[in-house]
């Protein structure tokens, strides 16, 4: 039997859905990868306690002029977006930073262009409204039932059903199998801008608005059937009718009310730290646990503050009563090519963290990548035993970005085994195309001894004497807004991904895993680069075992 209108007040009408708990999905698992789910073993996080704001992304979505600039600013209560009534206005998506005061809290609100816009320029506009699915939490299909030409509203609806079912199935399938992560797959949610000029319109003809909604409902439901493989009834998502560009609070929390009855709030999956020192008892338990920064700062860091992934980790230590000693080594006396300056500054660094040592309250100690080739020999005994768990913030951030897939990233090394050893093939059969994506934008230097940039000369570096320069090719995609096609590449190497929020992690990492394509991180790469045991001890503060002896095949493209 078809579900009932709920006739409410100020023509709002709210169809619910057959599924009452569509939307309410339980935690997605974490993946390590589609080529092997044993090699990388994790031990997952048993407490969360971290400082950061988890935000739930909505993106809103439809055909030009549906309303969703309209749908914008109502739940921003502003003219955050510009409404017009020519159609094209939006140009790009738009972001906004909000707190709903209900069950879901802070949001990220998406405004995109309409996705039916015509020429070059439009099909422009469509792509980088296509690009939110893959990012958000919350897809806002947003539909005009007055438009002139009903046939195209219900094909610019179904088509954008069709791409959220396409992100549902991918997330689903990369998270098969394992548990206690959530990448979350985005809820579809379908709202008829009821415009009142054209409701008014329609009743003063005698005809009925609810009867026009649904009729609508009934051609977007055949025709998504019709494009089911097996030939099953599609399901409409939930659906809303309301006029959007109302300025009551009734309306505005009409719409927040069905919003969240079928979205959930965006939590983090796992803690920033490793699971011995997240979690805030230590002081309860009178532990005084510490954990050594090293942080060496080079002519690229910024001034009057600290890298967002070394603030972060360090205020979320502070917040778990965790002690932090913060050191700066000097990369240039590290690596002098006089043996007297070395030494000095690697006893600078021994007189530092000596008291720690002496104390036992030393936990861990954490340190920029580019300085893990000194970091691991010098914290090891005369008999090469370690004197403390190290880790990196690259692989930190990574590992807390991707909602612990840190296995999969270990994973990728395995495919950089596999060509160097000549045990696979270049996708384009000529030569290696390796991908170096990193999420910031900043001027790269290259000073050989203390700052050679990471992503365009240390890594290139390595790869190219590794695999012969004339067998390999870098492409390089800087910033967050980089989209790249996975299937260009044989490997992707990521850096920490500081700058990318959790969905736009989850959404590289699932068009990769979708694409059978290996992904490292730069900290794992700078590790396996120091020594096979530099790799597994920065692997095992978070509890990943990685014996680089095994190399399982990955598989081809999906």
């Amino acid at each position: 039997m078809r579900s009932c209108w709920l006739r409410l007040p100020f023509r709002a009408f709210v169809r619910p859905t057959a599924n009452a708990t569509l939307g309410r999905l339980a935690p997605a698992p974490i993946i390590f990868s589609k080529c092997t789910r044993t090699i990388a073993r994790v031990a997952f996080s048993t407490q969360v306690s971290n400082s950061t704001l988890p935000r739930t992304n909505i993106s809103l979505l439809g055909a030009t002029n549906a309303g969703k600039s309209v749908l914008m600013n109502l739940l921003t209560q502003s003219d955050v977006s510009l409404v017009h009534d020519t159609a094209g206005t939006t140009a790009d998506p738009k972001s906004c930073l909000m707190e709903l005061h209900g069950k879901i809290g802070p949001i990220r609100l998406f405004d995109t262009p309409g996705i039916d816009e015509a020429g070059e320029l439009g099909g422009m506009k469509r792509e980088k409204a296509l690009q939110t699915i893959g990012q958000c939490d919350v897809a806002v299909i947003v539909a005009d039932p007055f438009a002139k030409d009903p046939a195209s509203t219900v094909s610019c609806v179904v088509e954008l059903i069709q791409h959220v079912q396409k992100r549902q199935a991918m997330n689903r399938m990369v998270s098969a199998g394992t548990t206690n992560n959530p990448m979350d797959p985005p809820v579809p949610l379908l709202i008829f801008n009821l415009r009142k000029d054209k409701v008014q319109e329609l009743e003063s003809r005698s005809m009925s608005i609810s009867f026009l909604i649904e009729n609508l409902e009934k051609e977007i439901e055949q025709k998504l059937t019709k494009k089911t493989t097996n030939g099953a009834k599609a399901a409409l998502p939930p659906t809303m009718a309301v006029d959007l560009a109302a300025t009551d609070e009734l309306s505005r929390d009409r719409v927040i009310n069905f919003v969240e009855m079928y979205a959930r709030p965006r939590l983090d999956s796992v803690s920033l730290l490793p699971d011995s020192l997240a979690h805030d008892t230590h002081a309860e338990a009178g532990n005084s646990p510490a954990v050594f920064l090293n942080i060496p700062m080079d002519q690229q860091t910024p001034s009057m503050r600290l890298l967002r992934p070394q603030a972060m980790v360090q205020e979320a230590l502070i917040r778990n009563f965790v002690s932090t000693y913060s050191y700066r080594m000097d990369l240039g006396l590290a690596r002098s090519d006089n043996p007297l300056h070395v030494q000095k500054e690697k006893d600078r660094f021994l007189r530092a963290i000596d008291p720690f040592l002496a104390s036992g309250d030393l936990k861990a100690l954490i340190t920029d990548s580019q300085a893990i080739d000194l970091v691991a020999p010098w914290t090891l005994d005369a008999n090469g035993h370690e004197l403390v768990p190290i880790t990196t913030f690259s692989i930190t951030m990574i590992r807390y970005l991707s909602g612990g897939r840190l296995g999969y990233f270990a994973d990728g090394l395995r495919k950089l085994d596999q060509m160097m050893a000549g045990e696979a093939l270049p996708v384009n059969g000529q030569k290696w195309n390796i991908l170096i994506s990193e999420a910031c934008n900043h001027t790269r230097l290259n000073l050989e001894k203390e700052c050679a940039d990471i992503g365009t000369v240390q890594l290139p570096n390595y790869l190219s004497a590794k695999l012969g320069s004339d067998n390999v090719s870098f492409e390089f995609a800087f910033g967050k807004h980089a989209i790249f096609d996975p299937l260009r590449y044989d490997l992707v190497v990521h850096c920490g991904g500081c700058m990318l929020t959790p969905q736009q992690m989850n959404c590289r990492v699932a068009d990769l895993a979708h694409a059978g394509v290996a992904a490292t991180n730069y900290g794992l790469l700078l590790a396996k680069i120091q020594s096979p045991s530099t790799l597994a001890r920065v692997l095992r503060p978070w509890g990943v075992e990685f014996d680089s002896h095994e190399r399982p095949q990955l598989p081809s493209a999906a």
